[in-house]
């Protein structure tokens, strides 16, 4: 049986991170725990989402979204 996966972070170019961020929380309503670290170069947001990780794909925002293992 595998786990399902809760953690996740998305990246995007250093100072868009709010876009992002705002992007995230419009789309996926249920997002929580959620820290940014802002960068000069790439920005990270990392978040807890338990519904489906096929809704991820719903972000436009964002430049990659990853899974914390």
């Amino acid at each position: 049986m595998t786990d399902k996966i809760f953690r996740y972070f998305v990246t995007t170019i250093g100072g868009l991170e709010e876009v992002v961020l705002a992007d995230l929380q419009a789309r996926l309503k249920t997002v929580r725990q959620i820290r940014v670290e802002k960068g000069s170069r790439h920005g990270r947001i990392f978040f807890t989402y338990a519904q489906s990780p096929r809704q991820l794909l719903s972000l436009r925002a964002a430049d990659g979204c990853f899974a914390v293992l």
